[in-house]
């Protein structure tokens, strides 16, 4: 089997570039230096390294992470926090990447999935419409009141 162990100073010059090229947080990158086989003794430095040097920011990570998955993949507040929580960053983080959602956009995006989904409802019961609505907006992590 072919390992793919490297340096840590080449971990820490590819790590340089992708984070150059977009926001990723430390879980994402622990992950990728485990998967080179890289200690962590020499994970943490390069960690460090990247925190020094602003290529990892926890807040600007969690502000961008919020903003485009509402907006593209129209995830409501409930559900960001879950998935920020998956990638574990600090609660105060979080707190303050959803409070940074303005509630009009947040509306606007839960407003135009009612709309969608009403569409695609083939029921015609009422309670029954109400109920499919409801789960959809619960699973994509917005309050199901309509």
């Amino acid at each position: 089997m072919k390992t793919n162990s490297i340096t840590p100073d080449s971990c820490l010059q590819r790590l340089e570039v992708l984070c150059a090229r977009g926001e990723h947080c430390e879980h994402e990158l622990r992950e990728k230096m485990r998967r080179w086989q890289l200690s962590d003794k020499d994970a943490d430095a390069v960690i460090a390294k990247l925190r020094r040097n602003d290529f990892i920011n926890d807040g600007r990570f969690a502000r961008a992470y919020a903003l485009d998955k509402l907006r593209y993949n129209q995830w409501g507040r409930t559900k960001l926090r879950y998935m920020m929580h998956a990638l574990q960053l600090p609660e105060d983080v979080i707190c303050q990447a959803l409070d940074e959602i303005g509630e009009d956009e947040h509306e606007a995006v839960r407003q135009a999935l009612i709309e969608k989904k009403n569409r695609e409802i083939k029921d015609r019961d009422p309670y029954i419409r109400k109920a499919k609505l409801q789960r959809f907006l619960y699973s994509r992590g917005f309050s199901p009141d309509i």
